[in-house]
C-alpha cells in the first residue's frame, strides 16, 4: 500500500481550491478468456495408439483429426507410457488430455524438429490431465551442451489465442518447457509442476510474451528462468503471476531484452526457495536479443507484492547491462568507473519505470540486491518504490543511478562488518547517484490523512480474513487553500 500525494491540475491554482479524493483500488489482474471444448472424447487407443508402439504421434494426430471433424473435443492419452516422436497441431477447439506419460525420444531419435509439441496458428485449445510429459533432455545437456538455439522446446505455441494449460507435470525438457511466439493473447497456465535439474542449461519453465496472461498455482524448479516475460519479442501487457512456488532456477525475469516494451505486470503471493535470482529485470543498451526498447517501449507499471524468498542469492535485480549471462559478467563493479560521457537515449536503451516492491521478505541472500542504472542515460531507472520490504543478506544492496526512488519502506539487515551496514538513509544499501522524491510543499498536515488511509485499508483487509496481498493502492489527490 502506498500513499501518493498529487497536486490538483496545474491549470487550477493550488491556493484557490481544496479537493480530497480517497479511493482504494486493487492492481489490475489478468483475466484471460478460457477455451470452450465440446464434450466429445477421442482416445488414441481407438486410432492405433499403444504402449508397445515406439511412435504414437500418428495415432495422436489421427485422433485430433477425428475430433476436428466432429467440431472439436478431447483427445485422450490414457494411463500408461506412450512414446511419440515430435508432432504439430494445426487444429483448434482441441483439449489434449494426458493422463498417462507422453515420452519424447532421446536426442538421437529426435530428428530436426524445433519443438516436441507445436501448436501452430490455432485458437481455443487446452492441454490438461493428471499425467506427465517427459522430454528426456539429459542427452541434450551433456557437456558440452548443444547450443540452446539448436535444442527443441518441449511445447511451443506459435501465434495461438485462448489457451489453457492445466494440471500437467512436465520433466526434463531439452531446453525451454513452454514457449510462446508470434501473436499471443489469453493464456492461462494453472496448477503445473515443471521440473529439471538445477544444472540443466536453458531449461526455462514458462516463457511468455503477449497480452492477458495468467500463470498461477504452479511449482517450477529448473535450470534457468523459472518464468521469463520475453518483452523483446512483442509488446506485452496485463500479465499476472500469482500463488506460485519456485525452487531452483534464475527467478521470475523480464528479459533478456525488452525491445517491444511491457506494461502492467503483477507478481503476487509467490514463494522462492533457493533460486539464484528472485525478481529480475534484464536488458542492455545494445542491438540484439537483449536490447532495451528506448523511450518508445519502456518496461512500466510492474508490481511485486506479497513475496517470500528464502536463500535466494540476489532477491531483487534490475540489470541494465545484461548480455546473456547469469552472473553479471558485464555489469559494473564500481559506480565511479561508469562511462563519463553522457549519451542520448537510443532505441535500444532499457527504460525501467514505475516499478514497485511491496510486502516482501527475503532471508539468506548472498546480497540484498543489485540495481544498476546507466549514467550515460539520465533516468533509465525511475519511479522505484519499496513498501514493507525486509531483506536479510550476507552483503549489502547496490543501487546505482536511479531517480525518484522511494526508500521509506525498505529495511536491510547485513553483518555488522559490511561496509554499508550503517549507511544512510538505508542501512545495508550502497546508494550512488540516486534521487528520492521531493516532499510536496503542501504535504504539511497530511500525516493525519495518511493515518486515516492506512486505518481504512487495515479495516478493509480485516473484513476479509485470509485474503492474500493484492497490491492495493491508496491514492490521494489534494490541494490546500492558501491564506
Amino acid at each position: 500500500m502506498k500513499l501518493l500525494f498529487r497536486h490538483v491540475a496545474s491549470s487550477v491554482p493550488v491556493a484557490t481550491m481544496a479537493v480530497v479524493w480517497l479511493a482504494i483500488a486493487p492492481a489490475a489482474r489478468a483475466t484471460p478468456q478460457l477455451p470452450v471444448i465440446p464434450p466429445n472424447v477421442f482416445s488414441i487407443l481407438d486410432y492405433g495408439g499403444s504402449t508397445a508402439s515406439a511412435d504414437n504421434s500418428t495415432a495422436i494426430l489421427n485422433a485430433i483429426g477425428a475430433a476436428h471433424s466432429a467440431g472439436g473435443g478431447t483427445v485422450l492419452i490414457p494411463s500408461g507410457t506412450f512414446a511419440a516422436n515430435p508432432f504439430t497441431i494445426t487444429t483448434g477447439t482441441i483439449n489434449l488430455q494426458i493422463d498417462g506419460t507422453l515420452q519424447a525420444p532421446t536426442m538421437s531419435g529426435f530428428g530436426a524438429a524445433a519443438n516436441y509439441i507445436t501448436w501452430s496458428n490455432v485458437t481455443n485449445v487446452r492441454m490438461s490431465g493428471a499425467g506427465t510429459i517427459d522430454g528426456q533432455g539429459a542427452d541434450w545437456w551433456s557437456p558440452p551442451p548443444i547450443p540452446a538455439a539448436s535444442r527443441p522446446r518441449l511445447v511451443r505455441f506459435n501465434s495461438c489465442q485462448t489457451v489453457e494449460v492445466t494440471g500437467l507435470t512436465t520433466i526434463n525438457s531439452p531446453s525451454f518447457f513452454f514457449a510462446l511466439s508470434g501473436s499471443a493473447a489469453n493464456y492461462t497456465f494453472n496448477n503445473l509442476t515443471i521440473t529439471a535439474p538445477a544444472d540443466s542449461p536453458n531449461t526455462d519453465g514458462i516463457d511468455v510474451a503477449g497480452s492477458n496472461i495468467l500463470i498461477t498455482n504452479c511449482t517450477i524448479a529448473v535450470g534457468d528462468d523459472n518464468i521469463a516475460v520475453k518483452a523483446g519479442s512483442q509488446f506485452s501487457s496485463d500479465i499476472t503471476i500469482s500463488h506460485n512456488t519456485f525452487g531452483s532456477g534464475h527467478g521470475v525475469s523480464v528479459g533478456g531484452g525488452s525491445a517491444f516494451g511491457l506494461s502492467s505486470m503483477l507478481v503476487t503471493s509467490c514463494t522462492f526457495n533457493g533460486t539464484t535470482n528472485g525478481l529480475r529485470l534484464k536488458a542492455q543498451d545494445a542491438p540484439g536479443g537483449n536490447a532495451g526498447g528506448g523511450l518508445a517501449h519502456p518496461v512500466t507499471g510492474v508490481t511485486y507484492d506479497g513475496i517470500t524468498m528464502t536463500n535466494v542469492a540476489h532477491p531483487i535485480v534490475i540489470d541494465s547491462f545484461y548480455n546473456g549471462g547469469n552472473n553479471f559478467p558485464s555489469s559494473p563493479t564500481d559506480p565511479t568507473h561508469y562511462p563519463s560521457v553522457a549519451a542520448p537515449v537510443s532505441t535500444t536503451t532499457p527504460m525501467w519505470e514505475n516499478i514497485s516492491f511491496a510486502n516482501i521478505t527475503a532471508t539468506g541472500g548472498a546480497d540484498a540486491g543489485r540495481i544498476y542504472g546507466l549514467n550515460t542515460v539520465p533516468n533509465n531507472i525511475q519511479g522505484l518504490s519499496f513498501d514493507n520490504v525486509h531483506i536479510s543478506a550476507a552483503s549489502h544492496m547496490n543501487l546505482w543511478y536511479a531517480s525518484d526512488v522511494d526508500l521509506s519502506g525498505l529495511t536491510i539487515s547485513v553483518p555488522p562488518g559490511d561496509a554499508y551496514a550503517n549507511a544512510t538513509p538505508v542501512s545495508g544499501a550502497y546508494l550512488y547517484a540516486v534521487t528520492v522524491p521531493e516532499p510536496s510543499t503542501h504535504a504539511v498536515g497530511l500525516a493525519g490523512l495518511a493515518f486515516i488511509g492506512s486505518w481504512l485499508l487495515r479495516r478493509r483487509r480485516a473484513a476479509t480474513p485470509g485474503r492474500p496481498p493484492d497490491s492495493s493502492s491508496l491514492a490521494v489527490v489534494i490541494g490546500l487553500r492558501g491564506s
